[in-house]
């Protein structure tokens, strides 16, 4: 019998060659037999030859891409090579996917998710709120004032704030007017005032209630437009004069407000020249600027000329 080892035939010897015999049953057993074919028993004591190297061309061969014999069935070295790295993919994928299960091990936690959200324009400025006086178009009488406030540096905010703790302290009827629309009040202020009355008696009856709680309080005289020139009869004014010319210098912002208006030039009659600054302040706001001026604020003298109606 021969068996292709490598690339020689090697002579085997048969089973009834020259040995000793197996020592349960007495077959005969070759040199190299190291079991009993007949009753499987080991056979003792045998040494065999060290393993033979195979030829050159042979291991020249397996290195140089020969396929290799696995199962009966030849395969590539590159087809196991390729098969192994599967199996290590497949294998790591499962552990993976093990590790990810409900078995209690570690969860792989997943990216957070970023949102980003425009920030939204930005919203215009505000304009300044411009003050309203409370008191009646053309009403000539009398009112308590209960605070005077300095037009300089104070808001219309800060008016609407006053006249609610006046309210909160028992008065009614509260307004607010601008002094400088009528002639018979000092200029300059915001005053607060409780209720609109025809004669001084009624408001100094009313002063009586408040005067508790509003110490400073006293009873004004309030003239819408200076009186008769408000009315445009100015000859009313005085009996002096027939006629009156009263030089006013006024200064407006962007908006059309009357920031300021001072007596330049003097009729000669206090009752001309209060009336020339009443009617400018009773016309303000007057019409803005033209857009293409671009100064903050405009600088005016004008005359203002009263006659007396014949």
């Amino acid at each position: 019998m021969t068996v292709d080892q490598t690339d020689e035939t090697r002579t085997l010897p048969a089973q009834d060659a020259a040995g000793e015999p197996c020592a349960q049953c007495g077959a005969p057993l070759a040199d190299d037999q190291r079991w009993c074919l007949n009753c499987g028993r080991r056979r003792t004591g045998v040494t065999y030859p060290a393993a033979r190297k195979p030829p050159p061309e042979r291991a020249a061969a397996h290195t140089s891409g020969a396929p290799i014999v696995v199962g009966g069935h030849e395969i590539s070295p590159l087809a196991l090579g390729s098969g192994l790295a599967l199996f290590a993919v497949a294998l790591l994928l499962g552990i993976l996917i093990g590790n990810g299960g409900d078995g209690g091990g570690k969860q792989v936690a997943a990216a957070p998710q970023v949102i980003r959200v425009s920030a939204p324009p930005a919203a215009a400025a505000a304009q300044p709120a411009s003050f309203t006086s409370d008191w009646p178009d053309g009403q000539n009488g009398y009112t308590v004032q209960l605070q005077a406030l300095p037009k300089s540096g104070t808001q219309p905010a800060q008016v609407d704030q006053a006249k609610s703790a006046a309210q909160s302290k028992g008065a009614a009827d509260v307004g607010a007017l601008d002094s400088d629309q009528f002639s018979s009040l000092g200029p300059g202020n915001y005053v607060v005032y409780a209720g609109v009355f025809d004669t001084r008696k009624q408001a100094t009856k009313a002063l009586g209630r408040l005067k508790s709680k509003f110490p400073g309080a006293k009873v004004v005289k309030v003239s819408a437009g200076g009186g008769l020139a408000g009315q445009g009869d100015p000859g009313a004014l005085s009996g002096k004069k027939k006629s009156a010319t009263v030089k006013v210098s006024l200064v407006i912002n962007r908006r059309g407000n009357v920031v300021s208006v001072n007596v330049t030039e003097s009729s000669g009659d206090p009752a001309y020249d209060e009336a020339a600054i009443s009617m400018v302040r009773r016309s303000d706001p007057v019409p803005p600027p033209p857009a293409g001026l671009t100064d903050d604020q405009f600088a005016f003298s004008l005359p203002v000329i009263f006659k007396k109606s014949k």
